[in-house]
C-alpha cells in the first residue's frame, strides 16, 4: 500500500519494491505458465551463462564511465537514512541536559550533512567552519521537535476542552452535537506516572480540571523551551555567521533536518493525534447514541457489535502490519530476545577461516529458527483474524434476522444503525491513517525499531539490529571488507537488476540515449533479418513492418526516467563497481550457487580454484586430456580436427549406405556456421557437513559440432520413447501426484498395510559407461519397430551417429580441451533421452513384478517411487538385484515407510488414507524462503513462478491446512525477497478470480476458501494441468518442425507491456496477412532480456 499521507515524504524514492516494476504486471505473459513451467523437475539444467554477446557491448562502456575510489565506506551516505533510534521509551518531561545531545544523522559518524554542506559552502565562495554550522543545524532541529511536541499536546488539550475540530463531520443528521470534554489516555498515564494525581489506578476516572492543568503546564514548558532554542540560534547568528551565513547554507540545513530527522519524528506524533482523534470522535458518536435513550438490550447489541467490529478489523490491521514487518525487514519486537547462544570458545579459535565459517553457521542456524518462527507468527495473526470475521458475520446476521422478525424494543432504529456505520467507519478511518503511518516508518527507518518507541530523544543513541528473515550470502571466507550496504546489495542475489544501468550510460559517457536505444533493439533485428531471411515476406510489407517497430521502440523506451530512479541507478551503479573493487584487491570469489536459487557465495578465490583443480584430477575416469589451446594450437585448429574427425565418419556412412547423400549434406557444418565447443565452469555447492565443494556446468551445445545430428536423433527417437514409456514416467511432481491419487483414491488401491518406497539412482552422469547406453539403445531399437527402421534411419544408423555424439562430446576448461569418456554433460537433451532408455530398460524387471502384484510404480529422471504390500524383509533381496545390473560406481539408496519424501512432497499413508503436502525438510540446511535464480527477466519470471507456486500447492496438499500453510510460504518467501504486499496480494487475488471464481466472493471484495471449498479448487488446478499438457504438446510440435520463433530485445526502461501489445498488433495486421508468409504458418514470442543482472555485472571479475 503506498501512503497518501502529505505530510509524510522523502526526496529519495525508495520504490515499493527492490524488484522495481516499470509496468511489468500490465501485460498477458502469464498465459505462459502452463509451458513455462510444465516440467519444473528440469526447468534450471541448462546452463548458459558464457553467451552474453548482446551484453557485453554495455558492460564494457558501463566499467569505463565510473573511476573506482578505495575509500568507500560511506559511500551511499547521500542517499540512506542515517537516523537511528533508542529503543525505552522515556517521558517528555526529561531534564534539558539529558535531551540536548546531538541526534546520530548529525554526528560526525555519518557523513551526509558534511556532503551536503561542504557541497554549500563551495558554493557560496565563503569560508565558514562546519562544526559551527553542526551547532546551528542542532538547534534547528530542536525547535522543529518541540513544535511537533507542542502540536501534539494542543491536540490535547483541544480534546480536553471540547474544542478539537474533526476532519470530517459526522453524518448522522445531528448537526447541534453536544461539546464533549474528554482527557487523553496519554495524559493521564504521565500524570498518574510522576504523581500529578492522587488517583491510585491511571484507568479510572481522573479528575477533568487536573488533567487541563497539566497540560497546560506542559504546554507552558515547551514554549519556553522553544523560546529559549530561538534565542540561541539568533545569537549564534549573530555572533559566529554576521554576514556571511547565506539564504542558501540555511535553507540547506533546514531540509536536510526535515528529510532526515522530522520526517521520521512526525510519524509517531501523528500517530498519537490520530488516536486522540478517533478517541474524541467514537466518544461523540457514544453519546449521541445514548441521546437516543437505547434500552438495555439495544446497549447491548450496539456494543458487542462494535467490540466484535473493532476485533475483526485489528486482526486484520494486525495481519497486515506482519506481513509488512516482512517486506521491510522489521521484525516484531518480541523476535530482540529470540536467540541460540553461540560456543563462549567460538571467537577464541585462533584459524580465521574456521572460526569465520562456525559463526555463519551458527548465524544461519539462529536464521532458520526466526524463519520457521515468523511463519508461525503469521499462522496466529490470520487465524485469529479468520475467528473474528466469522464471529462478526455471525453476529450481523443474527442482528439482520432480529431487525426482520425481532420484537419492537429489540431493534435498533434508523438512527441508531446510522450511528453504528459512523463508528465502523471512524474505526476504519482510524486503522488506515495508522497502516500508513506505519508503512511510511518502515520505509524510512534502518534498524528495525518499533514506531511506537521513537521520540525525539531517542535518536541520539544508535540501536541497531540485524534481525531478518532475508536470504543472505554464504560466507566462506574472514578476508572480506565489505560494507553493510554492499553486504546487503549481494543479499538480494545474483537475480537482482540493478535499474536503468544502461540508460544511465547517457549521463556518464559519450553515448547518446538514440545510440543506446539502437543497441538495445539490436538484437530484435537481428532475429527479424534471420527470420524473413528464411522465411520471405513482401519487401514492402517487410519495410513498412520495420519502420513501424523502429519508430514504436523509440516511442516506447525513448523516454527520460524520473529523477528518483535516476539517482538510485546511479547510486546502485557505484555500489557495484564498489563491491567489484574489492573483490579484485582482496581476491575473493563470488558466485551464484549451484542449486539455482536466488543466492550468492561469497570465499577466497585461491580455495575456490583448489578444489576445481581437486574435482579435475579426480575425474580422469570421466574426462580425457586432448590438448592445450597456446600459439601453436588454436582453438580453430582443434575444432577443424574435429570436424574432420565428423565428416569422415560421415562418408564412412554413406559408403556403408547407412545414411543418404541427402542426409551426410544435412549434417555437415557449413563454413559459415557458428561452431564453438561449450566451456565448462564450476559453481560452489555446500554437502551435508557445510563444506564448500564445487559442481561443474556445461555452457550450452548449441553451436557444438554434434548439436545438429543430436538434435535430429533426439526427433526422431524421442517420440516412440514417450509412447512406450507414459506409464511409468513422471513429467514433474504434478504429474506424479495426479497419479498417484487415481491409484490411492480414485481405484481405491491403498491399503492401511501398505508402505511407500523410494529410491535414487547416483553417478549415472559421471559413471555410466558409454558401451551401456549404446546397448540399452540397440535393445530399445530392436523392441520398437517390426521393420527395424525409423523414418528414413534404420536402428543400426541411430546406434553408429549416437556413437559418432558420444565419442565427440569435447569442452573447454582453462584453455584445454577435454573429452568425454563416460558419463555424459547434463545439458544435452538427446543424452539425457538416452539415460531414460537406459533406466527404462533397468527397470522392466521391475516394473512387470510390480504390475503382477497390482502395485504403483513410476520414475522421475534418476528417482522414482512404487508401493509395497509384502514382507519389508524382501526388499532388501530385490535391491541388492537390481544393484548388481548397474556399472561398478553406480549407486542406489533407498527409503522405506508409511511416510516418506519424493521430489520435495511428504507422502504418507494415513490408516489407509493417502496424505500429501510439500516438505520443507526442517533439518535441511539450506536457507528458508529462497526464490529461484534467472537470469533474463527476473519480475516477469518471478510473477510467473508465483502462480505457479500457488498451482503447485494446491495440487500437492491434499489437506486445505497444509495448502494455507504453503500459501503464507511463498507471500513470506516474496515478501522477505522485496516485493512489496501490493505485489503479493495483487497476485494472489489474480490466483483466485482464475481458479475460484465464487460470486458471493467477488461481492464481498474479499478472498474466503474453506476447507469445504478446498477440493472444489483443487479440482480446477487438476483441469487446469490437463489442459497444460496439450498446449505443451502443441508448443513442443512447433519447436520440432521450426515454426515456433523466438524473438527477443534489451530492456531496463520503458513501456514494455505497450511496445509488446502494439508489436503483435503490426505483426498481425501486416505480416500475417502476407500471402506468402501465411503458408510457413509461423508463430512468434516476443521476450524481453535483462542485460545487467548483478551476477551477469560482477562475474566478469572473477
Amino acid at each position: 500500500m503506498t501512503d497518501q499521507n502529505p505530510t509524510i515524504q522523502r526526496t529519495i524514492d525508495r520504490f515499493d519494491d527492490i524488484f522495481h516494476r516499470y509496468g511489468d504486471d500490465n501485460d498477458d505473459e502469464d498465459e505462459n505458465i502452463r509451458t513455462q513451467f510444465a516440467n519444473s523437475i528440469s526447468l534450471f539444467d541448462s546452463d548458459d551463462e558464457n553467451n552474453h554477446n548482446d551484453y557485453n557491448m554495455f558492460i564494457d562502456t558501463i566499467d569505463d564511465s565510473i573511476a573506482v575510489s578505495e575509500q568507500q565506506e560511506h559511500l551511499s551516505q547521500t542517499l540512506s537514512l542515517l537516523s537511528m533510534f533508542a529503543e525505552d521509551q522515556e517521558d517528555n518531561e526529561k531534564p534539558m541536559e539529558e535531551i540536548e545531545l546531538i541526534p546520530k544523522y548529525l554526528t560526525k559518524n555519518y557523513k551526509a550533512f558534511d556532503e551536503m554542506i561542504s557541497s554549500l559552502i563551495r558554493k557560496s565562495s565563503t569560508l565558514i567552519n562546519i562544526e559551527s554550522l553542526r551547532d546551528i543545524a542542532f538547534l534547528i532541529h530542536q525547535i522543529e521537535s518541540v513544535k511537533l511536541d507542542r502540536l501534539l499536546w494542543t491536540i490535547y488539550l483541544q480534546s480536553g476542552t471540547g474544542e478539537l475540530k474533526l476532519k470530517r463531520t459526522m453524518r448522522t443528521g445531528n448537526s447541534n452535537l453536544k461539546k464533549i470534554f474528554f482527557c487523553p489516555e496519554e495524559v493521564k498515564q504521565k500524570m498518574f506516572t510522576h504523581g500529578h494525581t492522587s488517583a491510585t489506578d491511571p484507568n479510572g476516572n481522573l479528575d477533568h480540571d487536573p488533567c487541563i492543568v497539566f497540560v497546560n503546564r506542559i504546554l507552558e514548558n515547551f514554549q519556553n523551551q522553544l523560546l529559549d532554542y530561538q534565542s540561541k540560534l539568533e545569537q549564534i547568528k549573530q555572533e559566529k555567521f554576521k554576514y556571511i551565513l547565506t539564504n542558501e547554507i540555511e535553507q540547506g540545513i533546514e531540509k536536510f533536518i526535515q528529510q532526515y530527522g522530522m520526517s521520521i519524528y512526525k510519524i509517531p506524533i501523528e500517530s498519537l493525534i490520530s488516536i486522540v482523534e478517533y478517541d474524541y470522535k467514537d466518544r461523540l458518536i457514544e453519546f449521541e447514541f445514548e441521546n437516543e435513550n437505547p434500552n438495555e438490550f439495544q446497549k447491548e447489541i450496539f456494543n458487542n457489535i462494535f467490540k466484535v467490529k473493532s476485533q475483526k478489523e485489528i486482526s486484520k490491521f494486525e495481519a497486515a502490519i506482519l506481513k509488512q514487518r516482512l517486506a521491510h525487514n522489521h521484525l516484531p519486537k518480541a523476535f530482540q530476545s529470540l536467540d541460540i547462544p553461540s560456543p563462549l570458545s567460538l571467537k577464541t579459535i585462533q584459524d580465521d577461516n574456521i572460526r569465520q565459517h562456525l559463526q555463519d553457521r551458527a548465524e544461519k542456524v539462529l536464521q532458520r529458527t526466526k524463519c520457521h518462527m515468523i511463519l508461525v507468527y503469521l499462522a496466529v495473526a490470520e487465524t485469529k483474524m479468520n475467528e473474528y470475521r466469522i464471529n462478526y458475520d455471525k453476529l450481523m446476521s443474527e442482528l439482520q434476522l432480529n431487525q426482520k422478525s425481532g420484537s419492537i424494543h429489540q431493534k435498533l432504529n434508523e438512527k441508531m444503525f446510522n450511528l453504528m456505520e459512523e463508528r465502523f467507519k471512524n474505526i476504519n478511518e482510524h486503522l488506515i491513517r495508522l497502516y500508513r503511518l506505519k508503512i511510511c516508518f518502515f520505509r524510512q527507518c534502518s534498524n528495525g525499531q518499533e514506531l511506537d518507541l521513537v521520540h525525539r530523544w531517542s535518536i541520539i543513541t544508535e540501536n541497531k539490529s540485524n534481525l531478518t528473515c532475508s536470504p543472505s550470502l554464504i560466507q566462506h571466507t574472514n578476508r572480506y571488507h565489505l560494507t553493510d550496504e554492499q553486504r546487503n546489495f549481494l543479499n538480494r542475489g545474483p537475480t537482482y537488476v540493478p535499474p536503468c544501468q544502461i540508460h544511465i550510460l547517457s549521463k556518464s559517457s559519450l553515448t547518446t540515449l538514440a545510440e543506446i536505444l539502437t543497441k538495445k533493439m539490436a538484437p530484435l533485428r537481428r532475429d527479424l533479418t534471420a527470420l524473413f531471411t528464411k522465411y520471405p515476406v513482401d519487401l514492402s510489407r517487410r519495410i513498412n513492418f520495420e519502420k513501424e517497430i523502429q519508430q514504436l521502440f523509440h516511442e516506447s523506451f525513448l523516454q527520460p526516467i524520473p529523477r528518483a530512479l535516476e539517482e538510485r541507478a546511479l547510486y546502485e551503479q557505484q555500489l557495484l563497481k564498489s563491491i567489484k573493487y574489492q573483490l579484485e584487491k582482496n581476491h575473493l570469489i563470488l558466485r551464484r550457487t549451484a542449486n539455482h536459487q536466488n543466492m550468492y557465495y561469497l570465499g577466497q578465490i585461491d580455495e575456490f580454484q583448489q578444489k576445481t583443480m581437486d574435482y579435475m584430477q579426480h575425474s580422469t575416469a570421466t574426462y580425457e586430456f586432448i590438448g592445450t589451446i597456446d600459439d601453436f594450437n588454436s582453438e580453430q585448429f582443434y575444432l577443424e580436427k574435429i570436424l574432420q574427425s565428423i565428416d569422415s565418419d560421415l562418408k564412412s556412412l554413406l559408403q556403408r549406405k547407412l545414411i543418404s547423400k541427402d542426409l551426410q549434406i544435412k549434417f555437415i557444418i557449413k563454413q559459415s556456421t557458428k561452431i564453438q565447443l561449450p566451456n565448462l565452469d564450476f559453481l560452489p555447492d555446500l554437502n551435508q557437513n557445510d563444506s564448500i565443494i564445487v559442481q561443474p556446468r556445461l555452457s550450452s551445445f548449441q553451436w557444438s559440432p554434434i548439436a545438429l545430428i543430436a538434435n535430429y536423433l533426439e526427433q526422431l527417437v524421442k517420440p516412440y520413447f514417450e509412447n512406450c514409456s507414459q506409464s511409468t514416467i513422471f513429467l514433474d511432481e504434478n504429474d506424479f501426484i495426479k497419479k498417484l491419487d487415481y491409484y490411492c483414491i480414485q481405484q481405491g488401491l491403498l491399503q492401511r498395510t501398505t508402505s511407500f518406497v523410494t529410491f535414487k539412482i547416483l553417478n549415472l552422469s559421471t559413471d555410466l559407461k558409454h558401451s551401456t547406453l549404446l546397448r540399452t539403445l540397440n535393445q530399445f531399437l530392436i523392441n520398437r519397430s517390426m521393420t527395424g527402421r525409423y523414418g528414413k534411419l534404420s536402428s543400426e544408423t541411430i546406434e553408429e551417429l549416437t556413437a559418432l555424439i558420444l565419442r565427440n562430446l569435447f569442452f573447454i576448461y582453462k584453455n584445454k580441451i577435454y573429452r568425454y569418456i563416460k558419463g555424459y554433460p547434463l545439458n544435452l537433451s538427446y543424452l539425457e533421452l538416452l539415460m531414460n532408455i537406459y533406466l527404462y530398460d533397468w527397470q522392466l524387471t521391475l516394473v512387470r513384478e510390480f504390475r503382477l502384484r497390482d502395485l504403483f510404480y513410476g520414475r522421475c529422471q534418476q528417482s522414482g517411487f512404487f508401493t509395497w504390500r509384502e514382507s519389508l524383509d524382501l526388499l532388501p533381496v530385490l535391491f541388492e538385484k537390481v544393484q548388481k545390473s548397474f556399472d561398478s560406481n553406480i549407486k542406489l539408496i533407498t527409503c522405506t515407510g508409511s511416510n516418506v519424501q519424493f521430489l520435495e512432497i511428504s507422502i504418507e499413508n494415513r490408516q489407509g488414507s493417502l496424505y500429501t503436502r510439500i516438505s520443507h525438510d526442517q533439518h535441511s540446511r539450506q536457507q528458508p524462503f529462497l526464490l529461484p535464480y534467472t537470469k533474463d527477466h527476473p519480475r516477469l519470471f518471478h510473477r510467473q513462478w508465483f502462480q505457479w507456486s500457488l498451482i503447485r500447492a494446491g495440487l500437492l496438499c491434499s489437506s486445505f491446512e497444509d495448502f494455507e500453510e504453503e500459501r503464507r510460504y511463498i507471500e513470506a518467501t516474496f515478501l522477505v525477497n522485496g516485493y512489496s504486499l501490493d505485489f503479493v496480494e495483487y497476485h494472489l487475488r489474480e490466483f483466485y478470480a482464475k481458479f475460484y471464481p465464487i460470486q458471493q466472493q467477488q461481492q464481498q471484495k474479499q478472498i474466503i476458501l474453506t476447507k469445504l471449498t478446498f477440493p472444489r479448487l483443487r479440482r480446477e488446478l487438476f483441469r487446469f494441468i490437463e489442459q497444460g499438457k496439450i498446449q505443451l504438446a502443441n508448443k513442443l510440435q512447433l519447436k520440432r518442425t521450426h515454426k515456433l520463433i523466438h524473438l527477443h530485445y534489451l530492456f531496463d526502461w520503458g513501456s514494455r507491456c505497450q511496445f509488446s501489445r502494439k508489436f503483435y498488433e503490426l505483426w498481425s495486421s501486416m505480416i500475417e496477412q502476407d500471402p506468402q508468409f501465411k503458408k510457413y504458418a509461423i508463430k512468434i514470442q516476443l521476450q524481453t532480456k535483462h542485460c545487467y543482472s548483478s551476477n551477469t555485472f560482477l562475474a566478469q571479475s572473477i
